[in-house]
């Protein structure tokens, strides 16, 4: 029997979210010293500086058992959306003029998480172009575990007990 890990207590939360409530560029938990573990994922769903989402809980989970701190969460996208869906929408951008610049200044010199999921092929250049940027800043890069696609999974589709494991330059797929 597995045991389930408790949210830790946190020091400090934050997040960045649009003026129009939109977009979510940064999120931040720190729960102890140590260092900080960042996390790139395909979209922002609810949480912000107070209250933690699915996600969130599992990454913080991942992160504490790793030794990490704290983390970061930036989005290859950073329209907030519980429907991965509605980045499809012709009438919203599904990535702010400031992400990218987000990413790299959340990202430098942290120990990097890939984990995107599978993006639909009119979403892919965004998380590509997210990805070069975080890994061109970051010190090392990890994922779970990777998909079919080559692209690093989801939290939530990953047991918490699954290792980070390293990926070095080419080992990420990301020509497919």
């Amino acid at each position: 029997m597995t045991s389930r890990q408790k949210t830790p207590q946190y020091i400090w939360r934050s997040a960045s979210i649009s003026e129009c409530g939109l977009y979510r560029t940064v999120l931040e938990r720190r729960w102890a010293d140590g260092e900080t573990l960042a996390w790139l994922g395909h979209n922002p769903s609810t949480a912000d500086g107070l209250s933690d989402d699915p996600t969130i809980r599992k990454e913080v989970g991942f992160s504490l058992r790793a030794g990490y701190g704290a983390l970061v969460k930036v989005n290859a996208m950073d329209l907030r959306a519980t429907d991965p869906k509605t980045l499809l929408e012709e009438s919203r951008d599904p990535m702010s003029a400031s992400n990218l610049a987000a990413i790299a200044g959340a990202c430098a010199g942290l120990d990097l998480v890939v984990a995107t999921g599978s993006p639909h092929r009119r979403l892919r250049r965004h998380v590509l172009a997210a990805i070069d940027v975080a890994r061109g800043v970051a010190k090392r890069t990890y994922v779970l575990e990777l998909n079919a696609d080559g692209m690093g999974k989801h939290p939530l589709y990953v047991r918490g007990a699954c290792p980070m494991t390293e990926i070095k330059c080419g080992q990420l797929d990301l020509a497919a």
